[in-house]
Order: C-alpha cells, then structure tokens, then sequence
C-alpha cells in the first residue's frame, strides 16, 4: 500500500513539472500558465527590380545600389489573411506613407494570394520608381495578422508631400519603436515547407513583422 501511494505521488509530481515546464501565454515563449496552441504565420515578402530592356525581375536586397528612374515591386503572400503598410525614408530624412495611401484605401490581402504593390487597376503590372533625389534611402515594411492601429494613426499624420523628421522626431521615434519590436517578432527565417508541398515561406511570426531595406540611391 505504502509503495502505491509513494508511486502515485512520484507520477503526480512528474506531470506536474512537465506541465511548467511545457505551459504557454500570449506574452512569452516559454512561461507558468495555461498550455495553449500559438498560431505561427508563414510569409514571403520580396522587392524586384524591372528592368526594362529585358523585360525581367531581379531580386532586390538590402545594402543594393539603386539609380534614378530603375522601377521596382513589393510582394507580400502570406499563410494567413493580413495587412501591410509601406513607408519610406528620402536622402533628405523626408518621411513619406507609401502604402496604404489615399488612392488605395484597402491594405489587406487574402492567405496565399497576397497583394503586389504598387496596386493597378489595370492588368499591367505597375510600379514605384526611384526618383533623381541620391543618397541613402530607406524602406520599412510592416506585414500584420490584424490591423496596426498605432501604425495607422503615425501615417495619417504624415503629409502627401512628406513629413521632414527633423522637425518631427516624435514621429521617428514611434516608427522606429514600432520597427523594432517588429523586428523581434520574426521567430524564424528558415526556408519550409507546408504539407501541401507549396512554396516555401522565409518568414515566421505570430502577430507581425517588420523589415527594413536600406539602398544606396546613386
């Protein structure tokens, strides 16, 4: 009987280790609470270059050297329905909302379809293209589950004509919060594969992401 009760007390504990040991919340990774399934998106987000005598697309990266009047796309396809919003930097520290905007409205996208910037109401493709303004230019990209409402109300405050930073840095300072913990968001990079063998997605996260492209505009 002895020996029963020292067993059933050994089995008890041991489950009950594991279950800290294996127990999830919202906030963390790992922590004491109620073990619940986290959703995880996958996402490719992508920037081609066109160029125009060939008719092709190259991939772009952060760090390219750009020139004035090369065009170029973003894509976004995601696991998941989302949104996404585009901002940019100018050589002269000029903060402009590039995506949405007050032509296109709607920023959302369905899983696996995802969305093509700049959006066209024709059946050619169109484009964003670099202007005569050299220097370094940047680009923040933000790809969400929900919709950022914080995100939201920075860019609503942002001129059609640009919001130069240095007389703003409030501004600068929210979006760089923002690109920050959006950046530890991203749980993995690793190429992968879903069960349905389609393409793999570069991009892990859970409620949104951030990425920022920097090109030297010559």
């Amino acid at each position: 009987m002895f020996k029963l009760k020292y067993l059933l007390f050994i089995i008890i504990m041991a489950f009950a280790v594991s279950s800290v040991l294996y127990t999830f919340d919202e906030d963390s990774e790992v922590s004491i609470g109620v073990k619940r399934k986290k959703t995880v998106y996958g996402s490719v987000l992508s920037l081609f270059l066109y160029d125009k005598p060939s008719g092709r697309f190259a991939k772009l990266n952060t760090n390219d050297v750009v020139k004035t009047g090369q065009r170029f796309t973003i894509s976004v396809k995601n696991s998941g329905n989302g949104y996404v919003y585009v901002l940019s930097i100018d050589p002269d520290n000029t903060l402009y909302a590039i995506f949405p905007d007050e032509e296109y409205s709607k920023n959302s996208f369905r899983k696996k379809v995802g969305l093509t910037l700049p959006v066209s109401d024709e059946d050619e493709t169109a484009f964003y293209q670099f202007d005569d303004n050299k220097g370094k230019e940047i680009y923040y990209i933000f790809v969400s589950r929900d919709p950022m409402k914080p995100l939201e109300k920075l860019m609503r405050k942002i001129p059609e004509d640009g919001l130069d930073l240095s007389e703003d840095t409030r501004i600068s300072k929210k979006l760089g919060k923002l690109y920050r913990r959006g950046k530890k968001n991203i749980l993995s990079r690793r190429p992968r594969k879903f069960k349905d063998n389609s393409s793999p997605w570069n991009i892990f996260f859970r409620k949104y992401y951030a990425k920022r492209y920097v090109f030297d505009h010559q």
